[in-house]
């Protein structure tokens, strides 16, 4: 199936990042961050997590302040557009946090 292939895919993500260059990293970060943050992808969100964690512990240290400066605004990005459409968030909910408060 479909989820299988890209389970494998995930897999194989370590050999690949280390033979590749930085900017092909970014594209990769970039697409399984937007995969990841599609609320239509939710079935397979724990296996775009997993590549993303492979991602970042597999990443040539030589690109890694990079790579995370680039994850890190993305991943932002993405948690703020998923906050503000997400039917169960409330402003009446005492729990807000504004982007203020969010310390790198």
């Amino acid at each position: 199936s479909s989820n299988d292939v890209q389970t494998v895919a995930v897999k194989t993500l370590g050999v690949l990042l280390m033979t590749v260059q930085e900017e092909q990293v970014n594209e990769i970060a970039d697409r399984i961050c937007g995969l990841m943050l599609d609320p239509s992808k939710s079935a397979l969100r724990d296996v775009y997590a997993i590549g993303l964690k492979t991602l970042v512990e597999t990443v040539p240290d030589s690109m890694g302040n990079a790579v995370s400066h680039h994850l890190i605004g993305r991943l932002i990005d993405g948690v703020h557009t998923n906050s503000n459409t997400s039917p169960s968030s409330s402003p009446s909910s005492g729990d807000d946090k504004n982007s203020e408060e969010i310390v790198l």
